[in-house]
C-alpha cells in the first residue's frame, strides 16, 4: 500500500532496494524510481560515503561530524529534536536477581553522588557537539508530560557536594589513594561500560571518570560492542553502562521500561511506580494523567536507576547537490 515496494531480487544483505509502486493509491505519486537503503557499521563510514557521494543522505550521523560535512558545501545538516535520551544506567538489582554488579550501587547516596559528578552542559558541548539539550528526566522538555525537578530536588554538577554526601554517609578515603571506601574497606570503584563504536558515549565516559575522581569515586572504563553489552544487561553482569533510548510521542512505552514486570536492566522495582503506571494507562482525563506521569518521573529521578544527561538530537545529512525541494516533517511552517 506504500509508495514503494521492496525488491527482494535486487537486494542483498545490508543493501535493501525499493522500487516505485505504480499502483500507489495516494494523491502524490512517487517520482523516484528506485530507493536504496544501505546499512553501515559505524558513523565514520557513513560520513565518508556522504563526502564521496556514494549515498545521497543519511538518517543518522555522529554530531561530531556535522561541521566537517557542512563545510564541504554539498551537505545540508538537520538537527532533529526527537523523543528519547541518553543515560547512565546503574545496576541496582537486589541480590536475589543474581548478576555480578557491585552491591554498593544499591545505595542511593552513591547514585546521587555520581549524579552530582555528571557535568551535563560540558558533555553536551564536548561529546555531542551541542546536538541536543541537557536532560534530567525521562520525557523531553516541551512535552506536556515532562517533569522538571524542583530547585530543591535538582542535582546540578557539583563534585564537592558529592564528596560531602559521601563523607557524611561514612564513605571516606582511609588509605589516601584517592578512592573512598565503605566501613568494610570496599572501594567506590566501578566499571563503566560504553559502546566501542560510539565516540560520543566514550567521550562522555571519559569526562565522567575525571569528574567522579574529584569526589573520590573511581570509574574503570571498558568499551564493548552493543551486542556484547546487550548480552550482559538483563543478567545484571555489569556495574554501570552508557546507552540511550528512543521514545514515542505518548509516554506509555518509555514509562514501561521501569515497571517491575518489564525486567528492566537496572533491577529497579518500586511498588508505587508500578501502581502509577497502571493508573496512567487507564486514565482518560489528560490533566490527571499528566499528574500521574510526572509523579512517576519524580520517583525515577529520586531513586536514580538512570542518570539521564541529554536529550540528544537525531542528526541527519542530505547531499544538497542531489536533493532539492525536500520538506521537513513536521514542517517548520
Amino acid at each position: 500500500t506504500g509508495p514503494f515496494k521492496y525488491s527482494a531480487e535486487r537486494s542483498t544483505e545490508g543493501v535493501y532496494v525499493f522500487v516505485k509502486n505504480e499502483a500507489y493509491f495516494g494523491e502524490k505519486k512517487p517520482y523516484i524510481d528506485t530507493l536504496v537503503l544501505v546499512i553501515y557499521e559505524n558513523s565514520d563510514t557513513i560520513a565518508t560515503a556522504l563526502e564521496l557521494g556514494e549515498i545521497d543522505g543519511a538518517a543518522a550521523i555522529a554530531a561530531t561530524q556535522k561541521e566537517a560535512l557542512a563545510a564541504s558545501g554539498k551537505v545540508d545538516i538537520i538537527n532533529a529534536s526527537v523523543p528519547g535520551f541518553s543515560q547512565v544506567a546503574i545496576n541496582m538489582a537486589p541480590e536475589e536477581y543474581g548478576g555480578t554488579g557491585n552491591p554498593l550501587l544499591r545505595e542511593k547516596v552513591i547514585r546521587h553522588a555520581i549524579d552530582y559528578c555528571v557535568n551535563r552542559a560540558y558533555i553536551l558541548e564536548m561529546a555531542y557537539n551541542n546536538a541536543g539539550t541537557v536532560g534530567y528526566t525521562l520525557i523531553n522538555p516541551g512535552n506536556p508530560y515532562h517533569y522538571e525537578p524542583t530547585a530543591e530536588e535538582l542535582r546540578t554538577y557539583d563534585p564537592a557536594k558529592a564528596a560531602q554526601l559521601l563523607e557524611e554517609a561514612g564513605y571516606s578515603d582511609t588509605n589516601s589513594d584517592g578512592i573512598r571506601e565503605d566501613a568494610q574497606g570496599n572501594p567506590l570503584s566501578f566499571e563503566l561500560i560504553s559502546i566501542s563504536d560510539n565516540s560520543w558515549e566514550i567521550k562522555t565516559a571519559q569526562i565522567m571518570a575525571s569528574n567522579c575522581r574529584d569526589a573520590g569515586i573511581e570509574f574503570r572504563l571498558t568499551n564493548m560492542d552493543s551486542g556484547a553489552l546487550s548480552d550482559i544487561i538483563y543478567t545484571y553482569e555489569y556495574d554501570i553502562h552508557i546507552w540511550g533510548w528512543g521514545a514515542d510521542a505518548d509516554p506509555g512505552t518509555i514509562l514501561a521500561i521501569f515497571t517491575t514486570d518489564y525486567g528492566n536492566e537496572t533491577g529497579f522495582s518500586n511498588a508505587r511506580y508500578d501502581e502509577l503506571y497502571e493508573a496512567q494507562m487507564r486514565e482518560m482525563d489528560e490533566a490527571k494523567r499528566i499528574e500521574l506521569v510526572q509523579e512517576m518521573q519524580q520517583i525515577l529521578y529520586e531513586e536514580s536507576p538512570y542518570l539521564i544527561y541529554i536529550h540528544d538530537d537525531y542528526v541527519q545529512a542530505i547531499r544538497s547537490d542531489k536533493w532539492t525541494g525536500y520538506a521537513g516533517i513536521p514542517s517548520e511552517n
